[in-house]
């Protein structure tokens, strides 16, 4: 009878430390901000305007209707606003889509609206094929494998189309924390723009305006590093008040270009300078450059929905068309 005891005992006991497990596993909850999404992506380039305008009407309302009430009934924790920022998300990354060859998909939580997107088959072709002439492809990155410098391609023409909101560091797990490909500023200084457009660009009549828009602006960006560089001047004292993006992306693209290693610490040191110095706006896109709930470390598209903070991982890498 005491070793019937004993044995229920740790039988329960044993079951206690399974479903806490269980729980500790379970997807945390991502708690956006319930406000409304801007109009026209809240796009920083007027090249963008006309693309998005095209994206939209490739969205067929009924379409999107379907998706929005299957995604809603898989979430029943989900707002409508909630669904709402995920596929304002979701839009912006197709347009990143739209431009570049491959775009790796690094947020969970944006890539469910994708995957059920893809579940209405006929309905997903249709839209690929009306706004990208072509079929754009799913492919999850199961590995989640380490991409840094793909993530970090991601954040530049993030940053340098769309304005940036809580709710987008959210769902991105933050920017700015893996540097560019030396490799490829260095292309982007030396080859031509036909060679870098073959290259990595999708070919596209209607979308080649903005296109060149941000290669000039890649352009512009690794020219204000090289002058910061003969000039020797602090990264600290550059950044202005007035405007905080047009001096953080060339800042990137400096510690990039010249001091790799140290990329993270001194990036880090530039989000997060003291809101008195004169760089004080530096201080609130700092707090909005890094989502200080990302308790990743490093996986991809992590529990919380933040994607790779420090390796850049992907969970949909490659996703480009075939």
């Amino acid at each position: 009878m005491t070793e019937l005891l004993v044995g229920l005992i740790i039988g329960i006991f044993i079951m206690f430390i399974v479903v806490n497990i269980n729980k500790t596993k379970k997807k945390r909850s991502l708690k956006l901000v319930q406000e409304a999404v801007p109009a026209e992506l809240a796009c920083r380039i007027p090249e963008g305007l006309p693309i998005i305008s095209r994206l939209e009407n490739s969205l067929n309302s009924e379409y999107m209707e379907k998706v929005k009430k299957r995604v809603l009934a898989n979430h029943p924790s989900w707002t409508e606003t909630d669904f709402n920022w995920r596929l304002f998300e979701l839009k912006r990354y197709f347009l990143l889509a739209g431009i570049l060859k491959s775009v790796p998909m690094f947020s969970d939580e944006v890539d469910e609206i994708w995957h059920e997107m893809i579940m209405f088959t006929k309905e997903y072709e249709n839209f690929s094929k009306k706004f990208f002439g072509s079929f754009l492809h799913h492919s999850p990155n199961v590995e989640r494998t380490p991409i840094p410098h793909e993530r970090a391609l991601f954040d530049w023409m993030y940053l340098h189309l769309f304005e940036i909101y809580p709710n987008s560091t959210k769902l991105w797990g933050g920017f700015l924390k893996n540097p560019l490909s030396k490799t490829l500023l260095e292309e982007v200084r030396s080859a031509s723009d036909e060679k870098l457009f073959d290259k990595y660009f999708r070919s596209s009549d209607p979308i080649k305006p903005l296109q060149t828009k941000l290669l000039e602006q890649l352009k512009n960006d690794i020219e204000k590093a090289e002058e910061m560089k003969r000039q020797n001047k602090s990264l600290r004292k550059e950044i202005k008040t007035d405007d905080t993006y047009s001096m953080l992306l060339p800042a990137m693209v400096f510690l990039s270009l010249y001091e790799q290693d140290s990329y993270t610490e001194k990036m880090s040191q530039l989000l997060n300078k003291d809101a008195g110095t004169s760089g004080g706006s530096v201080y609130a896109c700092g707090a909005a450059l890094s989502d200080s709930n990302d308790h990743s470390g490093g996986s991809g598209c992590s529990s919380s929905g933040c994607s790779s903070s420090n390796c850049g991982s992907s969970c949909g890498g490659g996703c480009g068309s075939s």
